[in-house]
């Protein structure tokens, strides 16, 4: 896991009047804080940070020259071995054990469009040719690893954080207005957007070619699609063994993140015995250490820190990594708390409860209504319409904070979002058709755009890698392929495929069937952030920043969410902003 820069400018050398390199290696610092390097040549600057997973030795940093390519890559290809095997059979020959040389000999033997289609893992890398003097870029199908594109006057740069570009590339920055409505709206920037005009996510799933003239071809190399009807239990559970004992390789200390619920109890199952498993101090304590034991681990437990004062810290974090998340603070204190504990790897269930229909606000089409009455109480039926979807994931539409300067454009606004929401769901039933579509718009906005980015930027703050089997592509192809009879049991209830394996397994079912709980901070942690986010909220509102038109719905909930939001872009703010990094327009 690393911090990966590129700068290309297509011509034969950079103005270096352009570049800030000390910038860019002191914003990647803490993604990679065991080993850095850089390449300025061609026309191309790039710099590149390790955090040293797998082979640890010195031979491994980055960025990766050849005779041809340069590879500067974040992540891990979970299926190097099998990829190492057939490399060398066609006479590839390998000086190191890292997956880096994997990735790169296969763009070396294979040609980048080739190689990004047999890669299994969360990635991101910049590749370039020095033959052809092109430029490529990808990143992983689910959006696991983030990369950062500015496409600017005479030039193409990016980033694993916008942190990176905003230290590192000297350019007029200017305040995203419509990237900033996103966040307030929806919890985070969607759809490629930042809080910065001019800096976007590259889509995930696509590879870029770029040329000497900056023109870009983009390729959609995956995306899922409605694969054959049917789901095999013996299949899925095949496939995640596999799965699951890829995500294990690591030469680091690795601990399994156990919240004691079913996602990550199942993740267990698949583990040999004698691991850590990590569990950040919840309601769920006695069940996470329960299972723990059962499936024969070492636990380690940290109490939730008692933090009278998010704002130094949310400020340092925006300062360090260029993004703000309204639902940080618990990712922060796990990952610093294992980073602490000694751990360098966690592996995560993250993005479960939406490919398994693990949450009641997802329709599920197709349920047989017998299934549904025999639910137990604490599950709950599944919703009935895309509205309250929408509404239980990103708040009631109508109480938002926004930038607009009246209720009747907050309206214009409000349904806009809603437009494009509904253009994200009739995608996904266009790629998986009707049944897996609900979920599949899930992963795609609340996970990809969301969960997946802030988990990023947390862990990453904290030199912790953090890996989510459950977001492997192939895993998300299958069980897409699932219908929702195949997913929730009169029985077993919601995530039926998980829960088999417990079964299966034997573990107590006091452990896992019973109400989800979840984490949460101390109440007064909880009090302190109320404090502050009202004093934030205010703040924010006599600036200009913000509207907000709290009027129906949950508001309680939604105004919980508007000062999570308020506090962690005010921190960003005092960062950027206050600074004078990134303006504001007059």
């Amino acid at each position: 896991m690393c911090g990966v820069f590129c700068f290309f400018s297509g011509k034969e050398e950079i103005n270096s009047d352009k570049i800030n390199a000390e910038g860019i290696l002191t914003a990647l610092a803490r993604r990679g804080p065991d080993g850095h390097g850089v390449f300025d040549e061609l026309g191309v600057f790039m710099a590149h940070t390790r955090l040293s997973i797998l082979d640890l030795h010195e031979r491994s940093n980055q960025p990766f020259v050849g005779n041809r390519w340069v590879l500067s890559y974040n992540g891990e290809i979970f299926n190097h071995q099998d990829l190492r095997r057939e490399l060398e059979k066609e006479g590839a020959r390998f000086s190191t054990n890292c997956d880096t040389e994997v990735l790169y000999r296969a763009i070396e033997y294979w040609g980048p469009r080739k190689a990004v289609s047999r890669l299994c893992g969360m990635f991101a890398f910049a590749a370039f040719d020095r033959i052809e003097r092109q430029l490529w870029l990808a990143r992983d199908p689910l959006g696991i690893k983030p990369l950062f594109i500015v496409r600017g006057d005479g030039y193409l740069a990016c980033a694993s954080w916008s942190s990176a570009l905003l230290n590192g590339v000297k350019e007029s920055w200017q305040l995203d207005r419509e990237g900033l409505a996103s966040y307030f709206q929806l919890g985070a920037p969607q759809d490629g957007l930042t809080l910065v005009e001019g800096i976007s996510s590259l889509p995930s799933g696509e590879l870029w070619q770029i040329d000497a003239n900056l023109k870009v071809c983009a390729d959609v190399y995956w995306r899922p699609e409605q694969g054959p009807e049917g789901f095999e239990t013996d299949g899925f559970e095949s496939l995640l063994h596999k799965v699951v004992g890829e995500h294990l390789a690591a030469d680091v200390p690795m601990a399994l993140l156990l919240s004691g619920g079913v996602d990550s109890t199942a993740l267990g199952c698949f583990f040999p015995k004698g691991s850590a498993a990590f569990h950040l101090d919840s309601p769920e304590m006695q069940n996470a250490r329960e299972a723990s034991e059962f499936l024969g681990f070492d636990f380690y437990s940290e109490n939730s820190d008692l933090v009278d004062d998010w704002e130094p810290w949310l400020f340092a974090f925006s300062a360090a990594t260029g993004g703000a998340f309204a639902a940080v603070r618990q990712p922060l204190l796990m990952s610093k708390a294992m980073a602490a504990a000694g751990f360098k790897v966690g592996l995560s269930a993250n993005g479960a409860d939406e490919l398994f229909l693990g949450y009641p606000r997802t329709p599920a089409p197709g349920l047989d209504p017998l299934v549904i009455t025999g639910l137990p109480a604490y599950e709950g039926a599944p919703a009935e319409t895309f509205a309250e979807q929408v509404a239980h994931i990103f708040g009631d539409d109508a109480n938002f904070l926004s930038p607009s300067a009246s209720s009747e454009e907050v309206e214009c606004e409000h349904e806009k979002m809603i437009y494009r929401l509904k253009r994200r769901l009739e995608a996904a039933a266009n790629q998986v058709g009707e049944a897996a579509a609900y979920r599949l718009f899930e992963l795609r906005t609340y996970v990809e755009q969301d969960l997946n980015p802030t988990l990023d930027h947390a862990s990453m703050y904290n030199s912790l890698e953090v890996r989510v089997p459950f977001l492997d592509h192939r895993l998300v192809s299958y069980v897409l392929r699932a219908s929702s009879n195949d997913l929730i049991h009169p029985e077993l209830g919601r995530k039926a495929p998980l829960k088999r394996i417990l079964l299966e397994k034997g573990v107590p079912g006091r452990i896992w069937n019973r109400a989800k709980v979840g984490f949460s901070l101390p109440a007064s942690s909880i009090v302190a952030a109320r404090t502050t986010g009202l004093r934030n909220l205010r703040e924010l509102l006599e600036d200009g920043y913000v509207r907000f038109f709290p009027r129906k719905g949950l508001l309680v909930r939604d105004f919980q969410r508007v000062l999570a939001a308020a506090t962690a872009f005010a921190a960003w703010k005092r960062a950027w902003i206050d600074t004078g990094i990134v303006r504001t327009k007059e």
